[in-house]
């Protein structure tokens, strides 16, 4: 099962396999396949199909990997946050401007409180979480801009 392997990759996260267990099982019931990705340095949520009867499909990749052992729960906690918002419009599949930003914001944020909600003593570690979603942001503007500066955009 996918949480043995992040564990096994993770052995911290042993204490939050509750957590894991109802991210995971969470996102499959809402159409998302979850499986560990080692070919890529972050984790990634992936959407397929269209629309059908207001579900989707998607796939959720989390490489717990060179990261620190929470990281891997706090990107596993975001890439839910995506799946929690629904399909993304198609102008956001291929621009990273200010609306894909503001759709990874908003991805930390819902997979944040919905999971606190179920689990609040994980309020605990909030400030760890809010260190990798700085962090996370931060790349992702510089991903941004990267991008702008290859489309010649200023």
């Amino acid at each position: 099962m996918i949480i043995g392997e992040i564990i096994s990759q993770s052995p911290d996260l042993e204490r939050f396999r509750e957590v894991l267990e109802r991210v995971v099982s969470e996102a499959e019931e809402r159409g998302f396949d979850v499986s560990t990705r080692y070919d890529e340095p972050v984790s990634s949520c992936e959407t397929y199909g269209g629309e059908v009867a207001d579900r989707f499909r998607g796939r959720i990749r989390v490489n717990p990997r060179d990261v620190s052992d929470c990281d891997a729960l706090w990107d596993l906690i975001h890439e839910f946050g995506h799946c929690l918002q629904g399909f993304p419009p198609v102008e956001l599949v291929a621009d990273r401007g200010d609306p894909w930003l503001e759709r990874e914001e908003d991805a930390w944020t819902r997979g944040w409180d919905h999971v606190v909600h179920q689990f609040p003593w994980l309020l605990a570690h909030r400030k760890d979480y809010d260190a990798r979603r700085a962090a996370c942001m931060e790349s992702n503007r510089r991903a941004k801009r990267r991008c702008m500066d290859t489309q010649g955009i200023r």
